[in-house]
């Protein structure tokens, strides 16, 4: 059984479908499995290309899990992890999460879209893949990357692969292509309306709440010119979502290190990249606001450190 995290986004169901292709390759029987169903693009994505999906997941001998290491992303499917008499983890977040212990095997390698680590694993082993998975590759790579703005040498090389696999880039590209849900459209303007900003020598910090969508919030004020957007949110649990502006990654901010020292802290998951990361904790007994409030005032003041930091290195001329 091979499954993603919750609401599996493009580039979860990219590495996911690849993965199966090399289970079948090598004689396994092989599902694919999107806790609480895919998000509206991966959706799309499968529906257009015909190919199947399913969100009840049965219990297996072996559990492959895509894109994520944390158990809290996993939804109801958690429950298969203590079922499972081995578990294999495919990921591209850090730092690594609580399912790392659990695991037989793990690759965790920080390329900017999981999918591409399935994809030159499928090369490797000389796994051929169909035009449609080929596709649905392509749009998760294109999707983790911002279309190619966040990239490796591998990026290329998966990319690459896929084409001459018959994969659809032009037809990937318009796949991704979908207009914003009105609620997204509208917790963006509330999460601006609401942001508090801050200016640390010349960089500047929004922190705000969201009651949805917070990703998509932070994605917005980074967009309109803030370098380090924190956006808080989430109902049964805290959710935080943290983007970077490019200018500040040139700097070295890296807010993937920024979640995991506050996680510790806090016993929360977290994971993400330099320019992109999350923090998800749930403490029974504990109202969410309580918590949301402590995770957003100890990320804000570990971020103006590590801000203070690199004002610091700049002033000196390093």
């Amino acid at each position: 059984m091979i499954i993603t995290h919750r609401n599996a986004d493009p580039d979860a169901i990219g590495c996911a479908y690849v993965l199966q292709s090399i289970s079948t390759t090598l004689g396994f029987e092989a599902e694919v499995c999107l806790p609480e169903g895919p998000d509206r693009l991966s959706k799309r994505i499968l529906n257009s290309l015909r190919v199947p999906w399913q969100e009840d997941c049965d219990t297996a001998d072996l559990l492959v899990i895509c894109d994520t290491s944390n158990k809290m992303m996993l939804g109801g499917a958690a429950s298969l992890i203590d079922k499972a008499k081995e578990i294999i983890i495919i990921d591209h977040h850090s730092p690594p999460g609580n399912l790392i212990s659990k695991a037989s095997y793990s690759l965790i390698i920080g390329e900017p879209s999981a999918t591409v680590i399935a994809v030159l694993l499928a090369d490797a082993l000389k796994v051929r893949l169909t035009k449609e998975i080929s596709t649905i590759a392509l749009s998760g790579i294109l999707y983790d990357t911002r279309r190619y703005l966040s990239t490796t040498p591998n990026t290329f090389l998966a990319s690459k692969i896929l084409l001459e696999e018959e994969g659809d880039y032009d037809m990937a590209l318009k796949l991704l292509e979908f207009p914003e849900d009105r609620s997204e459209i509208i917790a963006k303007l509330k999460g601006v309306q609401r942001a508090s900003i801050l200016d640390i020598c010349g960089y500047l910090v929004a922190v705000t709440e969201a009651s949805a969508h917070e990703a998509a919030v932070a994605k917005a004020l980074v967009s309109l010119g803030v370098d380090l957007a924190i956006v808080a949110g989430g109902h049964e649990f805290s959710r935080t979502s943290i983007r970077v502006s490019n200018r500040l990654l040139e700097k070295g901010f890296d807010s993937s290190k920024l979640v995991a020292d506050v996680a510790t802290s806090l016993e929360a998951e977290a994971g993400g990249h330099p320019g992109a990361s999350g923090i998800s904790i749930y403490k029974r007994g504990i109202k969410p606001n309580i918590i949301r409030n402590e995770s957003l005032r100890r990320l804000l003041w570990h971020s103006v450190e590590l801000l203070n930091e690199i004002c610091r290195k700049e002033a000196l001329g390093l």
